[in-house]
């Protein structure tokens, strides 16, 4: 978990220098929760992209798409992730940017800058792609809804890591 003083004030409140705090606290979590991630699905990478992703995707649909990672918005019966779904969610995101960066060693994470209203304003995002930056947490999280919601199968990581790869400078 972020700093409490962090989390509870809220990414579109801070000032740079809590962003940069954040993005401190980030960087030195993120190997740790990369590797919580694939010890929670149970498996070992062998280094193989081709053949790890396919596998995590299934293990990870598998686990995500349990009611103890979800409730149903009662509109319309919508997989909606809690506070541990949104986190495995967003671990992925770090696993993906992980592996990019070992490919693409100019990739590197900075503060999202912009208007308040960008949804990744204060938090990390990753640099150097052809379009200048990738959220890949929020790309994550929105990939992982749509697997649950609309697909009703488990998301194509190694295809979203392709694409990554290809939009890399």
């Amino acid at each position: 978990m972020p700093p409490d003083e962090l989390a509870d004030k809220g990414a579109k409140n801070w000032k740079k220098k809590e962003a940069l705090a954040y993005l401190d606290w980030f960087l030195k979590v993120n190997t740790q929760r990369v590797s919580h991630l694939l010890a929670f699905l149970g498996y070992e990478p062998t280094g193989d992209q081709t053949k790890d992703l396919p596998v995590i995707s299934e293990l990870l649909y598998d686990k995500i798409n349990n009611p103890q990672f979800y409730t149903l918005r009662a509109i319309d019966g919508a997989k909606i992730l809690n506070d541990q779904g949104l986190a495995i969610a967003a671990d992925m995101g770090l696993l993906i940017s992980d592996l990019l960066k070992k490919e693409k060693p100019s990739l590197h994470w900075e503060i999202g800058t912009g208007p308040k209203s960008y949804h990744s304003y204060n938090l990390p995002v990753l640099k150097e792609f052809k379009n200048g930056e990738w959220d890949l947490i929020f790309d994550s999280i929105g990939n992982i809804g749509v697997s649950l919601n609309v697909e009703k199968k488990p998301f194509n990581w190694l295809e979203r890591y392709q694409f990554f790869l290809q939009q890399a400078i």
